[in-house]
Formats: C-alpha cells, structure tokens, sequence
C-alpha cells in the first residue's frame, strides 16, 4: 500500500535530505506494510502525524511506530482506534504528550515506549515497556518505605551536620582568620 504523509523539515537537512517522490513539494510517499489488522510506519522518518489521522480504521489491533523522529504526539492522534491492542512507539524523539493521549483505546493491552513514564498515562496496560525501575513508581518517586526513610535519615544528619559547623565557626570564628 502507498501512503502520502505530510513531511516537515523546518530546516532539518539531515532529516530531509532525500528528495522527495515525483516532485511534490511537502509531501512524501511511503511504502507501508499494511495487514487487515495492522499498520507498520516503522523507520518512514515521520516527524508529526496529523491529529484524527487513524480515524476511520476501526478494526486496526497493532500500530507500529517505530524509528521515526517524532517529537510530540496530538491527544487526538489516535482518536478512532478503539480496537488497537499494541502500540510501539520506540526510538523516538517524544518528549511531550497530552495526559489524554491514551485515553480513547480503552482495548490497549502492550505499549511500547523509550521511557517508562509514559506508562503512567495508560495504567490499564497489562504490558508496558519499558518498566519501571525499583526506586520510581508512577505515584511517586521513592515508593518503597525503606528508601523514605534512608533519605529522611541522611536529610536529618546533613542539617544537624551543617547547623553544628555553622554554630561552632561562629562562636570559635576568631582563630580562623587569614594571616597576612
């Protein structure tokens, strides 16, 4: 299947070094791997969707969007994929997305992501990659109640640590004067 994708260079020669396809300024056609249930954008160098650009595909169960250089997602990008299981986003360049982003695919199952925090806005994923390290949560950072303590404990001992030197330099200040 041949899909034309918007493609937006904004002066990213590196991205957009290829010419583009029969000529057509700001526009890009793909060659995708397409299934009756699955789309495969992997590696097409995408840096935005459209929002509402899966609309329409009500049967889609597994969207690959991997290895492009997408950098913010729409919340309404997915809107109509009420059906989608799986969703990789891997490798890459998002650093911004709505808190709604996931909250149209009530069917999602596995997501797939660089960073474990974006598994916080889906918590009804049964898989979600990559998982959470054994010190952060989506709660809060040091779940654990042996780790508050520690660093209550270490955050006590530096505050009487450093109020006792500044307490003893005050009263004994006289002996620290510079010579000369």
């Amino acid at each position: 299947m041949v899909m034309v994708l918007e493609r937006n260079c904004r002066g990213n020669a590196r991205k957009c070094n290829a010419p583009l396809p029969n000529h057509v300024v700001g526009l890009i056609v793909v060659e995708i791997s397409v299934s009756k249930y699955s789309i495969d954008l992997s590696s097409q160098q995408l840096q935005e969707i459209a929002p509402r650009a899966f609309v329409g595909l009500r049967n889609l169960t597994t969207l690959y969007l991997s290895d492009n250089y997408l950098v913010s997602l729409d919340e309404a990008v997915f809107t109509g994929l009420r059906n989608l299981h799986k969703l990789d986003l891997t490798n890459n360049e998002l650093a911004i997305l709505s808190g709604r982003i996931f909250q149209g695919l009530p069917r999602l199952a596995y997501l797939a992501t660089d960073e474990w925090r974006w598994c916080c806005l889906v918590k009804h994923v049964e898989t979600c990659l990559p998982e959470a390290d054994q010190f952060s949560s989506c709660e809060d950072l040091m779940s654990n109640i042996v780790l508050r303590v520690c660093i209550w404990i270490l955050g006590l001992i530096a505050l009487f640590g450093n109020s006792f030197v500044i307490f003893w330099r005050s009263i004994y200040s006289s002996g620290n004067k510079p010579s000369g």
